[in-house]
């Protein structure tokens, strides 16, 4: 209504044209519409306003006056419909639709959504046909009634058609958010089935489906090709040598820093909902930037950390303290909905709570589905500060500039919020979860490779194992690498073509080089993480032992150094493609040769960090890329999935019953890959995430499900049946 009503308004000059040419005067009507209408351009082009429909109202009206003053004989009504219908039909053309410049206010910052682009150019196109209507009308001198009855009823639609083809769209994106649309399965016991669920794959993703489910009452299977769980979440031993002493060192396989450990965030809740938030100890971890020899230290006060990098950039303080009040403003929209689903986050679920959200949140929905670099661009005009706000990217690719500001914002948690590292190491974090799902009645298997997903009549029913084992199952959990696994695992002619063009046209992430060292003494000087960027590149640098004692034997410290690799990089690593433990390649002279220069100079670059860091070093280790794809099964090495449109895979694959978790669904991290093995869940269980316990007890009956024991106790439970034999070390 508000917008019918500033179109109104911007009828005026018409209207005036129109009254004069009633009263037979349409020359002087159309000459002071024609002035009226040249006024409001200017009026709203001075105050940043589309301005196209007045200047459209003034061209046609003064072409109407000029066609007065040469003495031509035309039905001026009838022209100026027609003029206005095609200068309307070509806003449509050249992508701005008149009605655009009157809607804008109503729809705030969602004008940068592709949705306020195709309603504005229905509406548009609709008065473009009644003009065109009317011009016809007045040519035909067809009765009154012809044009009024048309004239009304358009009136009418517009006051009420918007929302509705709005409310339309918002439903189909929200139809459209997890995928496929086929009805999630159910688990009434079948004697030919092994389980309900199978949950290809024991990283975070898998696990944290695995859990939820089992917790639900689903009986769920993890087969992992490894001897521990935990993907890129776990942790080995290793045993160095000083003169007589042989210290052992524990080493995380590439998570230090974990975000998402906060009162609604998905962590956090996600840890609640499972009865293990005191299960592990998160201790704090601090950041330190060192760019060319120059020292940041990142305070744990956000307040105070923008106060800082204003007076850090002090020629551009004004842009970065709105940049940061922005992506804080962000932040808090891309988390609003959390609480409500256990906290995992995501877009609301209703369409009145999406224009809603558009009302609350206008920042989030101008910004989120652009570049973040843009975004940065148009905040702050210092190319130093820009830098540093990029500066965690590398926690998610080694592109930034493909990055957007969804994608990148979540990363402000570990200045908002703070970023933690499980004490004990990175593979509690799997152990909890396997844990919940054995004391519900599930299994995880380890070193047990899957070899295909059996896909029948359109439907996932299980997997097949090595070397020739079947398990039966109502669906499965692909927590696998995507796109090994989508070519590899399931059969090509299963998937629908343009699911598999869009996998064809996606390639691996960048991959790593990182360096693991065990070191005589301590750093107390230093941070637990510090960014470092030189002359002679960068690398991050990450010292557990600094808040987890538990990471070195005492006198001694635990020093990791990472740096990422890209994607052809990783491949000259990892030699034939295929080849997943390529043991002649690995032995090779040129292999390790390389292999130890590029650790000598990543030892250097983090002595400008911790200067005299190579002569105390007692044990030492490099992972390559190769590394990378021989334990974790990675295309290439990937350490952060494929790369790909954000968004694209969704959780319900185009095969019913067949869910995909990890990094494919919603990025890398281990806060991203718990939200998408909750989704995963939420799929095969719809309402699992928003029910409280006693709800979904009473809804059991509905699915199937077997009733459910009691929530782990609080504390220290015992070693998960999964992990009583593995070894504590093995060979990397």
């Amino acid at each position: 209504m508000k917008t019918l009503l500033f179109v109104k308004l911007g009828l005026v000059p018409l209207a005036l044209f129109w009254i004069g040419a009633g009263f037979a005067h349409p020359g002087i009507g159309a000459a002071i519409g024609a002035a009226l209408a040249t006024a409001v351009g200017l009026w709203r082009k001075s105050a940043s306003l589309d301005a196209s429909f007045a200047w459209l109202c003034a061209g046609v009206l003064s072409a109407i006056t000029l066609a007065h003053l040469a003495g031509w004989e035309l039905d001026s009504l009838a022209w100026s419909h027609l003029g206005l219908a095609a200068g309307m039909a070509a806003s449509i053309v050249v992508g701005r639709p008149w009605t655009a410049a009157f809607s804008a206010s109503a729809w705030s910052a969602g004008t940068r959504d592709p949705l306020f682009l195709s309603v504005n150019s229905v509406m548009s196109g609709l008065w473009s046909a009644v003009f065109a209507y009317l011009a016809l009308a007045r040519f035909l001198l067809l009765p009154q009634a012809a044009s009024t009855v048309p004239l009304v009823i358009a009136a009418i639609l517009s006051a009420f058609l918007p929302l509705a083809l709005v409310r339309h769209a918002l439903g189909s994106r929200i139809r459209a958010a997890q995928g496929a649309r086929w009805r999630a399965p159910s688990f009434a016991r079948q004697p030919a089935r092994d389980a309900d669920v199978a949950v290809v794959g024991a990283g975070l993703g898998g696990l944290t489906a695995g859990a939820l489910l089992a917790q639900a009452g689903v009986r769920v299977v993890v087969f992992e090709q490894h001897v521990v769980p935990g993907g890129f979440a776990h942790h080995w031993l290793r045993k160095g040598r000083d003169g007589d002493a042989r210290p052992v060192f524990r080493f995380d396989s590439g998570v230090h820093d974990v975000s998402g450990w906060w009162e609604g965030a998905p962590v956090y809740g996600l840890f609640r909902r499972l009865g293990l938030v005191h299960r592990i100890d998160w201790r704090r971890m601090s950041h330190r930037f060192i760019t060319d020899g120059a020292a940041f230290d990142v305070p744990g006060s956000w307040d105070l950390y923008v106060e800082q990098l204003a007076a850090r950039f002090p020629t551009d303080a004004a842009g970065v303290r709105n940049a940061m009040s922005a992506i804080r403003a962000i932040h808090a929209a891309m988390y609003s909905e959390a609480p409500k689903y256990s906290g995992v986050p995501g877009a609301p679920r209703t369409v009145s709570g999406m224009l809603e959200f558009a009302r609350r949140y206008p920042l989030a929905v101008q910004w989120m589905q652009r570049p973040f670099a843009e975004f940065l661009h148009e905040q702050i005009a210092d190319p130093a500060a820009r830098r540093h706000l990029l500066a965690l990217s590398g926690y998610l690719t080694d592109s930034p500039q493909a990055l957007t500001v969804a994608a990148m914002v979540p990363l402000f948690g570990y200045y908002l919020h703070g970023g933690y590292y499980p004490a004990g190491g990175s593979g509690r974090i799997a152990h909890a979860l396997v844990e919940i799902i054995e004391r519900h009645g599930g299994k995880v298997r380890l070193k047990t490779a899957v070899e295909r997903v059996f896909v029948e009549n359109g439907r996932a029913c299980g997997v097949r194992l090595a070397p020739a084992e079947a398990v039966r199952s109502e669906a499965v959990v692909l927590n696998a690498d995507l796109l090994s696994a989508t070519r590899e695992l399931v059969d090509s002619a299963r998937w629908p073509e343009d699911f598999r063009r869009q996998v064809a046209a996606m390639r691996p992430s960048c991959s790593a080089f990182a360096v693991h060292l065990g070191v005589r003494g301590g750093f107390e000087d230093a941070k637990p993480i510090m960014h470092i960027a030189g002359v002679t590149g960068s690398a991050g640098l990450v010292i557990p032992s600094l808040v987890d004692a538990s990471a070195a034997p005492t006198g001694y410290s635990t020093v990791e150094i990472l740096r990422l690799a890209s994607h052809d990089a990783a491949r000259a690593w990892c030699g034939e493609a295929g080849a997943v433990d390529d043991r002649a390649h690995r032995r090779s002279v040129d292999y390790r040769g390389k292999k130890n220069a590029i650790g000598d100079q990543l030892i250097a670059l983090a002595e400008e960090a911790l200067p005299g860091l190579s002569k105390r070093i007692v044990f030492r280790a490099e992972a390559t890329p190769l590394t990378f794809r021989r334990y974790d099964w990675s295309s290439d090495g990937a350490i952060y999935g494929a790369t790909g449109a954000p968004g694209a895979i969704k959780v319900k694959s185009p095969i019913r019953g067949l869910v995909f978790a990890g990094s494919a669904t919603h990025g890398a991290g281990v806060e991203a890959v718990m939200i998408s093995g909750a989704n995963a869940a939420e799929a095969l269980v719809p309402g699992l995430l928003a029910t409280e316990r006693d709800y979904l007890e009473a809804r059991r009956p509905a699915y199937g499900l077997t009733p459910v024991r009691n929530s782990i106790a609080t504390g220290v439970p015992t070693r998960p049946k999964a992990l009583r034999k593995t070894p504590s070390r093995y060979r990397r």
